[in-house]
């Protein structure tokens, strides 16, 4: 629908300058659904609404409602994709078929509206609504529920956005710290080792009991403590995003063979895995766990 098809009236002018103003205020991605779907339903008088959005393994999760039962939404909480809507025009709100919804609302006779909530041409989820005194829509109203959509899959991309940057600042300071504590702490403690082995050598064949006993344990806790400083750095190192996850992990199985000594065999039957990148951290992290257990 071009933005010139129909003037703005009045009432939606004032919808969306409440939902700009609501989407610029919002300080959390929860914060920004709830406070979207009350203005909105509030403005436009529906009975009830929700909001779904896509996530990572491939369902829609009901993300924010306004007048649903709460034990529907816990029932209904995941749900698979509604192909029929994913399939529209961003362009064009339409009427839900999804029989679930109904159960939801817990009214047959009321009419399910879908709008697409799109940042570009990714779909990111679906607002859908509850009426019961109306099935049509004005050309102003499709207007303006398709734009709030657009406000919407606006502002959750930039919550993304904001919180995949937020992460890589944490991954590059912890990679900071694990560079550091390597050059600095890392090499004295292994110079430190070497220092005590030699003298704990030396002292073995006139040395009393106690003064090599004491030197052992010594050289007992510097073991240690250089063991758990390259556990630290290990996980405070982030090698998945620049290397990808495959040749991550086969960095894990390599040191481990060299470590212990013991043949391992990696068997990997995908080498470009497309899973998002959390989802990748700990997978890594859980094959990095397992090599520390020797």
């Amino acid at each position: 629908m071009n933005s010139n098809d129909t003037n703005w009236g009045t009432e939606s002018l004032q919808t969306l300058y409440k939902i700009s103003n609501i989407i610029n205020a919002a300080r959390t991605r929860q914060e920004l659904l709830a406070d979207f779907l009350d203005v909105f339903t509030r403005n436009i008088k529906v009975n009830a609404s929700l909001i779904r959005l896509l996530m990572d393994d491939g369902w829609m999760e009901i993300v924010s409602s306004v007048g649903i039962d709460k034990d529907q939404l816990i029932q209904f909480h995941k749900t698979p994709i509604d192909g029929s809507m994913f399939s529209r025009s961003s362009e064009v709100v339409g009427e839900s078929n999804e029989p679930f919804l109904r159960q939801i609302f817990k009214n047959s006779s009321a009419t399910v509206f879908a709008i697409p909530v799109r940042y570009h041409v990714r779909t990111l989820g679906v607002i859908n609504l509850f009426m019961t005194d109306r099935n049509t829509l004005s050309a102003e109203e499709q207007k303006l529920w398709i734009t709030a959509g657009e406000h919407l899959g606006l502002a959750l991309d930039k919550f993304l956005e904001d919180a995949e940057q937020k992460q890589l600042l944490i991954q590059n300071e912890r990679n900071i710290i694990a560079n550091e504590l390597h050059d600095s702490l890392a090499q004295t403690l292994a110079s430190l080792r070497f220092q005590v082995r030699v003298l704990d050598q030396a002292l073995q064949p006139s040395g009393e009991y106690s003064t090599i006993s004491g030197i052992e344990q010594v050289e007992h806790g510097l073991d240690e403590a250089y063991t758990d400083l390259r556990e630290l750095i290990a996980h405070c190192r982030i090698p998945v995003e620049k290397q990808g996850l495959i040749p991550s992990i086969k960095r894990v199985v390599e040191k481990f063979r060299e470590e212990t000594n013991i043949h391992i065999l990696l068997q990997c039957e995908c080498q470009n895995p497309d899973i998002p990148a959390n989802m990748e951290m700990n997978v890594y992290r859980i094959v990095q766990e397992l090599s520390l257990i020797h």
